[in-house]
């Protein structure tokens, strides 16, 4: 069987903005990652996998998968090198049901030699485990660890999905005094956990 495609990336979104029904920061970041894999790896097939995280407790318009599709194809990327997988609502799911993917294609095109995982920075220790477990018996396994966005994009990405928040920073003119920028920053680290969550712990 001829092997059309040589190499596998599978990428995991990082989640959603809300706000704007579209892709999170660190999502952006890793569609981003992925059209710089693609591009140097021209014979390679893409997976780009999520759903939805389970804590959000309600399925967006639109899956992880698909932003991410929407950015890498944007840039040029072939539609035709993307399966997108759906199913997923963790980073254990992401892992498993593309490798029912890979299957599946490696039936049409042959077995890959080589498969890169690319994930935000905040999910690596788990992805990374996750993926050696799984596949690297299988093929060369190389991980992208994708670099976190600025503190500043993720503020304004809060500020874009709470409403309460930007009323209390836009009630003081955008120029918080010390009393109510400590109670904005209490109100952030406690409704936004996750976000200060994966800047400090690589869980």
């Amino acid at each position: 069987m001829a092997q059309k495609f040589n190499t596998v990336i599978v990428a995991l979104g990082a989640g959603h903005n809300l706000a704007e029904n579209g892709p999170s920061c660190f999502s952006v970041s890793v569609a981003n990652r992925v059209v710089e894999l693609a591009r140097d790896n021209p014979h390679s097939f893409i997976i780009l996998s999520g759903w939805y995280a389970a804590r959000l407790g309600h399925a967006p318009a639109r899956s992880e998968a698909e932003c991410l599709k929407d950015i890498v194809v944007s840039q040029g990327i072939d539609q035709t090198r993307i399966a997108l997988e759906n199913k997923s609502r963790d980073s254990i799911g992401g892992i498993y049901f593309s490798s029912e993917i890979i299957e599946d294609i490696e039936k049409k095109n042959g077995k890959f030699d080589q498969m890169i995982l690319a994930s935000a920075e905040f999910m690596s220790r788990r992805v990374n485990l996750l993926g050696w477990n799984m596949f690297g018996g299988r093929f060369r396994l190389r991980y992208e660890e994708v670099e976190e966005p600025t503190m500043s994009e993720i503020y304004a990405e809060v500020l874009r999905n709470d409403s309460d928040l930007k009323m209390r920073r836009d009630a003081d003119n955008g120029y918080l005094s010390v009393k109510n920028a400590e109670e904005f920053m209490n109100i952030f680290r406690t409704k936004h956990a996750l976000y200060c969550d994966e800047l400090t712990v690589k869980n």
